[in-house]
């Protein structure tokens, strides 16, 4: 335990451009802010259009849903924590927004969420099969 308690004892205090030699570079606080209520409010549409549009209702499972909300709920809850915002304490609000980003995390590589990846992989293996069939690239 007390190599742990070192390694991160060091790692806390880490400036990284001592290591990279530049800074990240950071947007201005409204901006963030800004882009977060956009999409947030942009899921919210989704949302509706999912649940009203009869077709879209009736192709949707739990897996929509689910992911839905994994990726809802790191934006809201870090807008209420940034806020100060929501009844509690700030570091209860934080520790929800981080563990809500660490299940959208965990999540990620099971739900529907990995075919933004995965497309490039699907159209390599579709042109592949394919080509065999007698269409050429």
């Amino acid at each position: 335990m007390l190599f742990f308690e070192d390694v991160f004892s060091d790692l806390r205090g880490c400036d990284c451009s001592d290591v990279f030699g530049c800074a990240w570079p950071t947007l201005p606080t409204g901006v963030i802010t800004f882009l977060s209520a956009v999409s947030l409010a942009a899921l919210v549409a989704v949302l509706i259009h999912r649940l009203t549009d009869p077709v879209k209702r009736l192709i949707s499972n739990f897996d929509d849903y689910f992911s839905w909300f994994l990726t809802a709920a790191p934006l809201a809850t870090g807008m209420l924590a940034f806020a100060h915002a929501g009844g509690a304490p700030y570091e209860k609000l934080l520790a929800i927004h981080i563990l809500s980003a660490e299940a959208l995390l965990i999540w990620f590589p099971f739900g529907k969420l990995m075919h933004a990846f995965l497309i490039f992989a699907a159209r390599g293996t579709t042109g592949v099969l394919f080509e065999r069939k007698g269409a050429s690239l």
